[in-house]
This record gives C-alpha cells, structure tokens and sequence, in this order.
C-alpha cells in the first residue's frame, strides 16, 4: 500500500482501538472508512518495544501524521526540545507526512504543565512561536502545522484578534493551519465572535489538515472536552469549512467516555459526506506541497 497520502477522513489513534485495528488486519477486513492515523506522538516518547512494534503494524497499512501536545511552541524560552528529540526518533521511524502541535505554550523552567495555556495576541508573542516553529521544523526534518486551541481567559495586552494571531503566526513562521473546527466554535460562544467569519479569514492554502470533535457545557460555557459526540452546531460549522476548504483531510478525536470504534466510524461516515460526498475525494500528499512549504 502507499502510505505517503494523506487523504479523506483520518482516525486519531487511541490506546482503546490498537487492538481492535490489528485484529482487523490479520482478518483481511481494516476498516476502510479510515483513510489515516494521527498518532499522539506523545504517548510513545517513552514506550518503546511492544507499543511501537504494534504502531508499526498499524503504519504498515495506513499513512500517519504525528500530533504532540508538548513541543511548547508558545514558549519564550524555546521549544522542549526534550521532546523534540523524541519526537525526531518517531519521525525517522514511522516518516510521517507532517508533525503538528498547538499554539499555546505547556511549561516553563524546565517543568512541563499539562495543559494548553493561551498566549496573549501580541506582536512578540509572533515572532516567539514563528521562532519556535522554524527551529522544529529544521530540527524534525519534516514539514511542521500549528493548531488553533480552544481557550477560557483573554489577555488584556492583546493587540489582535484570535484569527489575526494565528494568521500572523503562520505568515511570518512559513507554515500551515491544523483547523480544529470544534475550537473555532468553543472559542466563539465562550468569546463571543462569529466563527463562521473567523473562517472566511483563513488564506485557503494554509489549511492542511481539520480536527472535529466534541464539547461539553458546564456553568454556561463550553468546554473542549473530547468526551462527546459531534454537536449538530459543528458539523453546521464543519459544512461551511467544507465549502470554503475543499479537499482538505479531517482528523476525528475522541479523548474521554471513548466509544465503540463503530461509533466513531458512524461519524466518519458523516464526516466523509460533509467534507468529500460519497466516496471521499482522494487528495494526495504531492497536492497538498504548497501548503505546508512556504
């Protein structure tokens, strides 16, 4: 099989369903509704032997992309470049077709936090992350996007917008956009903006890769949870994505309360109507070489 494209609806891959997809191979029957994995790279920084022998199998049928949740691209004292290079030894191993991370930074002094904190939208803030980003790029050997996070607190030093920031970022860094279509929408009902216009912004040839997933209410806010299935109001916003970014693949995450694998393939299907119509279009990698190459 070529794993070198990237194309229609992609799985993010869960501890829960490794198993399940193996056993699907042996059978002579993978699921064909997933067109590509994204790994959480950060789950095998430190596991080797079994775990990356059966991601191995899995990278055997299916393209991958990597996804990390710790490079700490918002850092103003340098990516963790800890875990760089062990993101750099995957990178060698299952050769990716892109790595990403989040613009937001997740420590300081040496110490990681487990979270994705906000940075405030600010000149210097630009050139920090772009910063970030080129160094990665050359030390990963590999085409490097930033996703948009979901965020809970603004800054008071701001001196853009949300959509201006992470256009700036991108602009000045030479890289492309991981959408996460779910966040756009947290984002716009907790700040209260149009998340529809907030699309219309976005340069098509930056897109590279979607997220979608599900939220939560609690207290009269919504929360990024990952523990639920798609909102009706996102795939609504996931329909005008499709219309503005035609061709682009979509990554389906679930982190909490994870269903059955039939379940998230329902939405896959969904996804692949939205995104692609029926059968999902083919777009391969070479195609996509304008926007991760600036």
């Amino acid at each position: 099989m070529d794993t070198s494209k990237i194309s229609g609806v992609g799985l993010g891959l869960r501890d829960e369903f490794v198993s399940e997809l193996l056993t699907s191979i042996e059978n002579g029957c993978p699921p064909n509704r997933i067109g590509w994995l994204e790994i959480l790279a950060d789950n095998y920084f430190s596991q080797g032997g079994r775990h990356l022998h059966r991601l191995a199998s899995l990278r055997e049928h299916w393209p991958v992309v990597l996804h990390s949740v710790g490079l700490n691209v918002g850092s103003a004292e340098g990516p963790n470049m800890q875990k760089a290079a062990q993101m750099r030894r995957l990178v060698q191993e299952f050769r990716p077709a892109w790595v990403s991370d989040h613009l937001a930074w997740t420590g300081i002094s040496g110490k990681y936090i487990p979270d994705l904190l906000p940075l405030p939208y600010t000149v210097e803030s630009v050139e920090v992350v772009a910063a970030n980003i080129r160094l990665l790029r050359e030390y990963l050997d590999c085409p490097f996007i930033i996703e948009n996070i979901s965020s809970y607190a603004c800054f008071q030093n701001s001196e853009m917008t949300e959509v201006e920031f992470l256009l700036a970022v991108v602009q000045q860094a030479g890289c492309g956009i991981l959408l996460d279509l779910n966040n756009i929408y947290v984002n716009s009902q907790n700040h209260g903006y149009d998340a529809k216009k907030f699309l219309q912004q976005i340069p098509r040839e930056r897109v590279v890769q979607f997220h979608i997933a599900g939220h939560t209410s609690q207290k009269g806010f919504l929360l990024d949870t990952h523990g639920a299935a798609i909102a009706p109001d996102v795939w609504d916003l996931a329909t005008i994505a499709a219309q503005l970014f035609p061709g682009v693949p979509v990554c389906l995450e679930r982190d909490n309360d994870i269903p059955a694998l039939g379940e998230l393939l329902r939405e896959s299907e969904q996804a692949a109507d939205i995104f692609y119509g029926r059968p999902p279009r083919r777009v391969c990698l070479e195609a996509m070489e304008d926007r991760l190459c600036y």
